[in-house]
């Protein structure tokens, strides 16, 4: 939710890998402030660029879509969220929505062109936000129109167990975002697990590292500092 040092440039590095949506979500931003962050990222990849706040400039700027938040639905009957559903495809606009249960989807599901369904697993971001292991997609699919994306705690790892699951397509947030220098590199292991379901995703991208170092008992200095080192990086 707040601003990372050379964002925007990492963002533009991720469009280039293949990111095939990004999801701009600036809680405390005016809409300058989503038009000034929106100045410094190419135009020709404004087209997979979705809105949680401020619509309207989506709709100025010819952007991919729009996120309805809860606040955006509260107080809205199902015939309103349809006329305004309509709007914004009436603009070419797509339109996402978080899902956490089977009641939000039955409101949200043939309204929405994909729903964000979570949490799938622990959170990676949020320590305190643990799996809801009652989201069962299976008994979801085919009663929807929506494309059920999974999100919270989304990792190389956890990549085959939601397409194993049933999910159409992941969403990233910690795995990206909590280390930047490692963002590329992350979202290239996302999107070879997703394209790969049945390899060995994990030793795939495993890089192997040669330390010389002596051993400090103290675990100070020396090979096991090296190890420490290498766990931050996430290395093996």
């Amino acid at each position: 939710p707040t601003l990372l040092p050379d964002e925007q440039q990492i963002v533009i590095q991720l469009f280039e890998a293949g990111l095939e949506r990004f999801h701009l979500r600036k809680p405390d931003f005016s809409d300058i402030d989503y038009a000034t962050y929106l100045a410094q990222i190419p135009m020709e990849y404004w087209s997979r660029i979705v809105l949680h706040h401020h619509h309207q400039l989506a709709v100025q700027l010819g952007l991919g879509g729009v996120h309805w938040t809860e606040r955006d639905r509260k107080g809205k009957n199902r015939e309103q969220l349809q006329a305004l559903a309509a709007d914004y495809r009436a603009e070419g606009l797509q339109i996402s929505a978080a899902v956490h249960e089977l009641e939000d989807l039955n409101v949200l599901g043939n309204l929405c062109d994909y729903a964000l369904v979570s949490p799938v697993f622990d959170s990676i971001s949020k320590s305190d936000y643990s799996a809801n292991n009652d989201l069962n997609i299976q008994n979801w699919q085919g009663k929807v129109s929506a494309k059920l994306i999974a999100l919270g705690g989304i990792s190389d790892r956890t990549t085959t167990q939601a397409i194993e699951k049933g999910f159409e397509g992941v969403a990233a947030l910690g795995f990206i975002w909590k280390s930047t220098e490692l963002a590329i590199k992350r979202f290239q292991q996302l999107e070879f697990a997703f394209n790969n379901p049945s390899d060995n995703v994990t030793s795939s991208f495993r890089l192997y590292l040669l330390t010389i170092a002596g051993q400090d008992p103290s675990g100070g200095a020396g090979l096991i500092a090296d190890i420490k080192a290498f766990e931050q990086l996430q290395t093996n």
